[in-house]
């Protein structure tokens, strides 16, 4: 990579992205209205978890909301820095370093506050106390934010019980911004009791209701009625849950009808019941796959509590393991396999063997006519059976591939050290790997940047760790560098055996296989690791067959033109070559379209013999 433009250029920032740091924003509004009368931790400890986009969001907040802004304003700056410049520094839990962080956001604004004349010291020093519920309440949000990234450290339990409060406190800020805001918060607030208690029982939509109304009564005691139609709705869809979804929505309307009626008139119905009716139509009409990812997140992977037992047959397997091999599938949904593999089992295993037999003598498969008579599938079965045959006949047939390659580097023009890095080695599964490392920039860093990370790579695939999980460790390693790092990746993962090649790329140019003179490309443009936390490399696989040629690139390969290489690779004759001359071919065509005047360049070859 010859500039960190040119990844810019390359992968610009999508509309996922975009939306996410909007979103990071408003919720930055909406947590730092979010508070118990004058102390509103909430906007300051959301700072700590988001980053930049959340503090920009927190200080728009005190802003409007105009309450103490200097201070919090202050800490939510403070936050904020401390998380750019100090999150891979301290050597702590996420958790512990957001509650720390905004402690010491708190302190920080508390001493800036000394020289703004109407703040007093007592004033100060309350401020710098409530420094404790914004680093707890940090610390809530760095374990929801963690939970719902798939980061589990702490128990369910506690995750659901996180996410609950966190999710509360945001429609409690919502609820603080205005008339038309109030409305929306509740409509929201049922809307999410209604998904709760349509998926789980009474305990877990107990728990949400109780947390939910009473973060509402605290922020407004005027709220008292909402906790307890909140509590007694999600009783009563407990008991009503097995009639559907609309008997949950039954349920709040009555429980808003029992309180008019406990109070004796003083809680008006139609206070509450507009909202509780305007939720239920939008569950109603919302589709079922948001509001499947609205309870799993809530939830966080914890159970309702209700456990199925395992029912222990004393009897024989269903279907051997041998006949599962070819009549598993076709078994599998017919309503008669009990009566067929379990009363009739020695009769059907007879039935089975003759086919076998008859497939090993290599005569026709015949099934007797009581066996016709019983079985609606018996067509399907000796279909099965002449697919196993002709699959077994292809695997005598196709004996196993081995693979030959070579790799060819070329520095960028002026340097002396190449900023690429080429491996092959067998992992210990016996699988081929070969990569290509390209580090960011040309020259000797870059080089001794890629030689560090394909050194690590190699040995966590060599040994045996999961490609994903390596993946993960050398995106955390760049993020930890000071240096800005960024790096492509171009994994190739090959099987002998069975020929299957799995091509793994991040920030990488595209792959290319020769298959009887033509071309393949395979692959799709990807963010380098080292930029995000969350890596998401594109995927794919392929079956090679022999006299496949598969070919690896860099990205100098493909900066000046991406079709020249295909043009080249389509006029080559592969059989007339080896791995090393094709690699060292394709390096001078490289160097004679004047590509090494702009970057490094590598190639890897693979023969399938």
């Amino acid at each position: 990579m010859s500039h960190r433009e040119n990844i810019l250029k390359k992968h610009r920032i999508s509309v996922r992205t975009a939306v996410l740091s909007v979103g990071q924003v408003l919720l930055g509004i909406i947590f730092s209205y979010t508070g118990f009368g004058r102390i509103k931790p909430f906007g300051v400890a959301y700072s700590s978890v988001s980053g930049i986009f959340g503090a920009i969001g927190s200080i728009i907040g005190y802003v409007i909301n105009g309450q103490d802004v200097f201070r919090y304003c202050i800490a939510a700056a403070v936050n904020c820095a401390a998380r750019l410049f100090l999150w891979n520094v301290v050597p702590i839990a996420n958790e512990f370093k957001a509650f720390l962080f905004t402690m010491w956001a708190f302190l920080a604004a508390g001493i800036s506050g000394i020289f703004i004349s109407e703040n007093t010291f007592e004033s100060n020093c309350l401020f710098i106390v409530g420094g404790i519920a914004g680093g707890v309440a940090a610390f809530m949000l760095s374990v929801a934010s963690d939970s719902l990234n798939n980061k589990r450290r702490f128990t369910s339990a506690v995750r659901f019980v996180f996410i609950n409060i966190c999710l509360s406190a945001a429609l409690t800020g919502i609820y603080s911004m205005g008339i038309f805001f109030k409305h929306t918060s509740v409509i929201c607030a049922y809307f999410l009791l209604y998904c709760v208690c349509s998926k789980f029982g009474l305990y877990i939509s107990a728990t949400t209701a109780s947390l939910t109304g009473l973060l509402f009564f605290i922020t407004d005691p005027y709220l008292l009625p909402f906790l307890a139609s909140a509590v007694i709705g999600t009783v009563i869809a407990g008991l009503l849950r097995g009639l559907g979804k609309y008997a949950v929505i039954l349920s709040f309307g009555l429980s808003t009808s029992l309180m008019t009626v406990i109070s004796g008139g003083d809680i008006g119905i139609f206070e509450l019941l507009p909202d509780v009716i305007f939720a239920g139509i939008i569950y109603a009409i919302v589709p079922m796959s948001l509001k499947k990812t609205i309870t799993e997140s809530v939830s966080s992977g914890i159970s309702d509590g209700s456990r199925k037992k395992t029912i222990k047959r004393k009897i024989k397997s269903i279907i051997p393991s041998k006949a599962n091999e070819t009549f598993g599938q076709v078994c599998e949904g017919c309503k008669k396999k009990i009566l067929c593999w379990v009363r009739d089992y020695s009769a059907t295993v007879d039935v089975f063997n003759s086919l076998r037999t008859a497939q090993k003598t290599g005569n026709d498969p015949v099934l007797p006519e009581h066996f016709k008579k019983k079985c609606e599938r018996y067509p399907e079965i000796l279909r099965a059976v002449k697919s196993e045959s002709t699959l077994k006949e292809n695997k005598i047939n196709q004996s196993k591939l081995h693979a030959d390659s070579a790799s060819a580097s070329t520095p960028k023009q002026g340097e002396s050290i190449c900023g690429d890095t080429c491996v092959s080695f067998v992992a210990e599964d016996g699988r081929q790997v070969y990569f290509i490392a390209d580090g960011m920039g040309t020259g000797a860093n870059a080089g001794q940047q890629s030689f560090r990370i394909a050194a690590l790579l190699k040995k966590l695939l060599s040994q045996g760790l999961d490609k994903n999980d390596a993946l993960k460790i050398i995106n955390e390693t760049l993020l930890k560098n000071t240096d800005e790092s960024v790096m492509g990746l171009d994994i190739a993962i090959l099987c002998e055996q069975n020929g299957i090649c799995e091509f793994i790329k991040a920030g990488a140019a595209p792959s290319y296989i020769i298959r009887k003179g033509t071309v393949y490309e395979i692959g799709s443009s990807t963010l380098p690791i080292g930029i995000l936390d969350d890596i998401t490399p594109g995927r794919s696989k392929c079956m090679l067959l022999k006299g496949d040629v598969v070919i690896m690139i860099s990205d100098g390969l493909i900066s000046h033109n991406g079709n020249w290489i295909k043009e080249i690779l389509s006029d080559v004759e592969t059989e007339k070559l080896d791995p090393i001359c094709l690699a060292g071919f394709i390096n001078e065509e490289a160097k004679r379209a004047g590509l090494t005047d702009k970057d490094d360049i590598s190639v890897i070859v693979i023969y399938l013999r």
